[in-house]
C-alpha cells in the first residue's frame, strides 16, 4: 500500500508506526479512539496537545447500557458513569 501511494518504505516497524498507519488507512471508519485506547495513548499527552489537558482513564471504557444493567443485576456500571 505504501508503494502504491508513493510513500517511503519503512525500514523497521514500531508500534507507533503501526498506530500512525492505521490512523491514515482507517480514518473514515472511526477506529482511532479504539486504537488509542488499545495502545494506551488515549489519555496521554500528545506533541500537539496541551499537556495540561491530559485525559482521564475513566473514558477508556464506555458506559454499560441501562437496559443491560436492569436486565442483569450482577452487572455494575463502569467507574465514572
Amino acid at each position: 500500500l505504501r508503494t502504491l501511494r508513493n510513500a517511503s518504505p519503512l525500514g523497521s516497524v514500531s508500534l507507533n508506526d503501526i498506530l500512525d498507519e492505521r490512523a491514515r488507512e482507517l480514518y473514515i471508519e472511526f477506529w482511532r479512539r479504539n486504537d488509542l485506547v488499545r495502545f494506551d495513548q488515549f489519555t496521554k499527552d500528545w506533541e500537539w496537545k496541551n499537556a495540561e489537558e491530559v485525559g482521564n482513564d475513566v473514558r477508556n471504557l464506555f458506559p454499560i447500557p441501562l437496559a443491560a444493567l436492569v436486565s442483569n443485576p450482577n452487572l455494575t456500571q463502569n467507574p465514572g458513569y
